[in-house]
Formats: structure tokens, C-alpha cells, sequence
């Protein structure tokens, strides 16, 4: 008799609280997927952090004083750099592979 008032106190436990089905909030039409700063996504002992502090503070005029004007406009060295850095200490060492990075890894997205 016991094992059947426990089976039955078990099935009552398990009942939902309403019938109703509740969803997130969810909007194709939202303002921001991302909060306003992607940095609020990015831990703060995170690797690109660092590379981020350490490329602005070096001295990167020889590199700048290779690119030649006209066409389109470049992007601006140090932040090449700061990619090309990350992807090698994430082992990508591919533009296709960075670029793709780039587009979906949040470390990338800040580090531009």
C-alpha cells in the first residue's frame, strides 16, 4: 500500500502548473541582436584583449609607410594585425578561414 501512495505522490509532483505553453520573447524586427558593445561578450581575461593592448602599443609606422594610396580604402594596419595574431594563436592560418572567423566568432568581431 505504501509503494502505491508514493507512486501516486511522485505522478502529482509532476504535474505541469498550467497548460499553457510560455515562449521567450522573441523579435526578427529587434534593434540589437548583440548588447551596444560587443565587449560586454567578450571575457575579460580573453586572449584578443591582450593582442589588443599589446599591437597598440607598438610601433607600427614601417608597416604603415608600405601602403600606397588611391583605389579603395585599406584596412588600417594594426587591426590586420591584431587578427592575423589571433587567428595564429587559434590556429587559423588561412585568409578564408579568417574571414570566416571574422563573420561568426565573437573574439573576431571585437578584435576588429
Amino acid at each position: 500500500m505504501d509503494n502505491l501512495e508514493l507512486e501516486s505522490s511522485d505522478k502529482e509532483k509532476k504535474k505541469p502548473r498550467h497548460n499553457k505553453v510560455t515562449y521567450k520573447k522573441y523579435e526578427m524586427s529587434q534593434d540589437f541582436l548583440f548588447p551596444p558593445s560587443t565587449s560586454d561578450y567578450l571575457p575579460k581575461n580573453h586572449i584578443a584583449r591582450l593582442i589588443h593592448v599589446i599591437v597598440d602599443k607598438m610601433d607600427i609606422e614601417y608597416i604603415e609607410s608600405k601602403y600606397k594610396g588611391g583605389g579603395v580604402s585599406a584596412y588600417h594596419p594594426s587591426m590586420m594585425l591584431k587578427v592575423w595574431l589571433l587567428g595564429f594563436v587559434k590556429k587559423i592560418y588561412t585568409s578564408r578561414k579568417l574571414e570566416k572567423a571574422l563573420q561568426e566568432n565573437i573574439a573576431f568581431m571585437w578584435i576588429r
